[in-house]
């Protein structure tokens, strides 16, 4: 986001997309002629997108008039029912509520989404929803349960990336080896943590370009950290043993 948009009249248009930065430094300074995200990926909502101006000089058209697609309601309420059902599957683990109840809907639903590029109008009660949790400071939990985390220092297998001025979307563990990397991502799926890895595939000639995500969001407490970050030490132990 640190970026000098030019002044002249045949400029492009600068469009930002936030959807993995809502309410970040880079998001609330932006200095693009637009700005959008999707808000599912920070809210805890079935679906939603915003889109403003963020000079505030030249507002939007307030004369669009976006069609309904009942469809969509259809998704929000799938997409709302899975996320009900993996809540009852992780707090109870009852035999009546297994993966595939919630998986099959997720699996569906994006299926769905993946092919639909139009913008459509929300219902009332939904955009009711969305306001609800959109202005709580949500990047203040990653940074909290980061700060909390100790460093990972003195670990050969990967590095820590830390940024102590912007806002952290995760925790970053960036390896050299793929094979170091693979190592410690199917070892934290078998113990329950769920990593992601941004950009796979690229061809960055960097010697450091595995780069593992670890969600720290709102959802995960200080006692969600010490679980990871024991199990991480205890891996980084037994692979430099192994």
């Amino acid at each position: 986001f640190d970026y000098d948009i030019p002044e002249t009249r045949d400029r492009a248009i600068c469009i930002g997309d936030h959807s993995h930065g809502w309410l970040s430094y880079g998001c609330i300074n932006s200095k693009a002629d637009f700005c959008f995200a999707s808000l599912r990926k920070t809210l805890p909502v079935p679906l939603g997108g915003i889109l403003w101006r963020p000079d505030g000089k030249r507002p939007l058209d307030n004369n669009l008039r976006l069609e309904r697609n009942t469809d969509f309601d259809k998704i929000w309420n799938d997409i709302s029912n899975a996320m009900s059902k993996k809540a009852g599957h992780l707090k109870s683990e009852e035999d009546n509520i297994s993966k595939e109840d919630y998986l099959s809907l997720i699996y569906a639903s994006e299926a769905f989404l993946h092919k639909q590029y139009d913008v459509v109008a929300m219902q009332e009660t939904h955009r009711k929803h969305i306001i609800d949790f959109l202005h709580k400071d949500y990047t203040s939990y990653k940074q909290a349960n980061l700060d909390y985390m100790m460093p990972f220092e003195g670990i050969e297998m990967f590095q820590q990336i830390r940024h102590p001025k912007n806002t952290p979307f995760g925790l970053h563990l960036v390896f050299k080896k793929e094979r170091a990397f693979n190592a410690l991502r199917t070892y934290l799926i078998t113990q329950d943590i769920y990593p992601s890895q941004l950009w796979p595939g690229n061809r960055i000639d960097l010697p450091w370009k595995y780069l593992l995500n670890i969600h720290v969001d709102f959802r995960y407490s200080t006692a969600d950290m010490d679980y990871i970050t024991s199990h991480i030490k205890k891996w980084s132990k037994s692979y430099n043993s192994g």
